[in-house]
């Protein structure tokens, strides 16, 4: 950022990781959550929200098209809901053990690591999805997060290092000047080469 006088920027962490597996009912009533739990927040109540994948880049996105909103540090909890693909299914139907640890929650049971066996949820599962109406389906639930923060350099750095790129640059005919920007409707300043007149 110095090296180009960059002022700031905004950097942007998103993880997920895949959690465990979903019938198509669960995933709608997953839906139905997250919305609801939005709805209560909008009204004041002071609850829990995940957010899903799809609405919090479209929210991220909108936010950042906005000059009027300072960039800041943020962090939201994500979900994405993902329909597995015919071959993943057949390696889920088949309990095709390499497949099914990549998963975090059948990992831990495969591992030992959980009370609930492997076996026993995957009996369950197979039993949520005889009682479907679509057994066909199976979603992933993937979880993880979005971490937002604004990154600035101070203006006395800035000015240094435009001093250091005049030195090794050929800018004899330039001059370092202050100049006023509006950064977020807040009067700042940045420092530019300008030919000396």
């Amino acid at each position: 950022m110095r090296k180009y006088g960059t002022r700031s920027a905004i950097l942007t962490v998103l993880y997920l990781e895949r959690w465990n597996l979903r019938t198509k009912e669960e995933v709608k009533q997953d839906y139905l959550d997250v919305r609801e739990a939005q709805l209560k927040k909008d009204k004041g109540e002071r609850v829990y929200v995940e957010r899903l994948l799809s609405d919090d880049s479209e929210s991220f996105y909108t936010s950042l098209q906005n000059p009027e909103r300072p960039p800041k540090a943020e962090y939201f909890d994500i979900i994405l809901l993902q329909k597995l693909t015919e071959e993943d299914v057949m390696l889920v139907k088949n309990r095709n053990t390499d497949y099914l640890s990549t998963f975090y929650w059948l990992s831990l049971s495969l591992s030992g690591r959980i009370i609930e066996g492997f076996d026993e949820y995957m009996e369950l599962f197979k039993k949520k999805l005889n009682e479907s109406s679509d057994p066909e389906s199976i979603f992933g639930y993937h979880y993880g997060g979005r971490w937002t923060s604004a990154l600035h350099v101070t203006l006395k750095s800035v000015q240094e290092e435009m001093r250091k790129r005049a030195s090794i640059e050929d800018l004899s005919d330039m001059k370092l000047k202050k100049q006023r920007v509006n950064w977020y409707n807040q009067n700042q300043y940045t420092y530019k080469f300008l030919k000396e007149e």
